[in-house]
């Protein structure tokens, strides 16, 4: 999985034909919860598709990833 920026994702989601597109996966972390929500095939929509109650292991993780993609 790449991290890309909210701009280039714009940009490469409109240059692309339904064929090349694929579902996007969201995650809301917050305090005491990990939301998952799932785009529709054509990423015009996301809808929740799980919850998660936040572990000690998924917040280091997420930090961990906010602190290597924020460069």
């Amino acid at each position: 999985m790449r991290y890309v920026k909210p701009l280039q994702l714009f940009q490469d989601l409109t240059n692309s034909t339904q064929n090349q597109r694929g579902r996007l996966l969201g995650l809301d972390v917050g305090e005491k919860y990990v939301g998952l929500a799932l785009s529709d095939f054509d990423n015009k929509i996301a809808s929740p598709f799980r919850f998660h109650y936040f572990t000690l292991l998924l917040k280091y993780n997420a930090l961990l990833f906010r602190n290597t993609n924020s460069a």
